[in-house]
């Protein structure tokens, strides 16, 4: 993820919910970008999570 984007908590809400980190550890994870949410997870996976992000406002991308 390369920015959070406006709705900072909705992004943290997305992280809590696919990286199972609590939501003050995704805020965390927010304050650190450029930041890697997944590592070493198949292209379907990494790509849902990229949409989910990106739908909650969060310029995302996918590196393989």
């Amino acid at each position: 993820m390369t920015d959070a984007g406006p709705r900072v908590l909705e992004v943290a809400k997305a992280v809590r919910r696919r990286t199972g980190l609590s939501l003050w550890h995704g805020k965390a994870l927010l304050g650190r970008l450029p930041a890697v949410v997944l590592d070493d997870v198949t292209s379907d996976l990494a790509e849902a999570v990229a949409a989910e992000l990106g739908a909650a406002g969060a310029t995302v991308e996918v590196r393989y």
